[in-house]
């Protein structure tokens, strides 16, 4: 009985090396894809109009998103906000359609003004924060399971002009904060305008290795 109960153990230490081992693999790939620029076939389609170190100018074409609001500090509403949302695409929809994840996962401040210095999407509201999963490009307005949950919202972003700062590690509101100055004194000097509030977008799962992840602030932004 002994022997057997150090053959089980030894056999599930031996699985969790291997799922470490995974887990790191796949963080690798996933940074090694951000660093050579290789993006994944399940992000918006972009083009990248000006590229100064970790700053960029995409055009985005339109995408679809479904949006939902959670109150609470940021990791509490955030967590609330990506249940409900992963809920629809896992099926809690009609018709009970499985809809494959894609990235990135957005969240924003809104309904309350940010003081700048000239910037699963998460966005602050009175109490709480936005969060949108993009879907999928293959799906339409029209095409898209309806969700079940009425706390989610199905729109449509149109073609857009998005500011972004590419950045690795943990997300909180006060690197939201930091960051979208940074990029906000960027943009002043390259002659850009910011249209709305800056929103927080992450790529990778969160069993990612913090420093490998890829995460951007982004802001929508015009030319006066």
């Amino acid at each position: 009985m002994g022997l057997v109960h150090g053959v089980d153990c030894a056999g599930r230490g031996y699985r969790q090396v291997l799922l470490v081992i995974l887990v790191a693999l796949m963080s690798v790939i996933s940074a090694a894809c951000s660093v050579f620029g290789v993006r994944s076939a399940r992000e918006p389609s972009y083009a990248v109009t000006l590229q100064e170190g970790s700053k960029e100018i995409r055009e985005y074409s339109s995408y679809l998103t479904a949006r939902t609001w959670a109150e609470g500090k940021y990791d509490e509403s955030s967590n609330k906000a990506f249940r409900i949302l992963f809920d629809y695409i896992s099926g809690n929809n009609v018709p009970q359609t499985r809809i494959v994840m894609t990235s990135p996962v957005t969240q924003e401040r809104s309904g309350e003004t940010i003081t700048m210095t000239a910037p699963v999407n998460q966005e602050r509201s009175a109490g709480g924060w936005t969060m949108a999963f993009v879907l999928p490009s293959s799906y339409t307005m029209t095409s898209l399971p309806e969700p079940a949950d009425p706390r989610i919202e199905i729109g449509e972003v149109p073609a857009t002009t998005v500011a972004v700062l590419t950045y690795s590690g943990f997300t909180s509101p006060e690197k939201i904060d930091r960051l979208s100055n940074e990029l906000a004194g960027w943009l002043e000097k390259q002659g850009y305008e910011t249209v709305g509030l800056p929103r927080s977008a992450r790529y990778d799962p969160p069993f990612t290795i913090p420093f490998l992840r890829r995460n951007e602030i982004q802001i929508d932004v015009r030319k006066p």
